[in-house]
């Protein structure tokens, strides 16, 4: 696992890179490419979020709390 986690940072600047360069070289519009940022960003935010949590409980296991929320 930690082999696949150190080429995901360079993956990443690789994709947001190219994707830049096509916007500033006029093969794709600088406006998709802006609201391509605000639908990739959040997505990718929320994938390596949920890897973590995942890699977290297979390795603690599912948290326990020592308290109670009494209604």
């Amino acid at each position: 696992m930690a082999m696949q986690r150190r080429y995901v940072l360079p993956l990443l600047v690789c994709a947001f890179s190219s994707l830049l360069v096509l916007a500033l070289s006029g093969a794709v519009p600088v406006d998709q490419v802006h609201h391509t940022f605000h639908i990739l960003l959040p997505t990718i935010a929320f994938a390596v979020f949920a890897a973590y949590v995942a890699l977290d409980v297979f390795k603690h296991g599912w948290p326990a709390f020592s308290w109670r929320l009494d209604a």
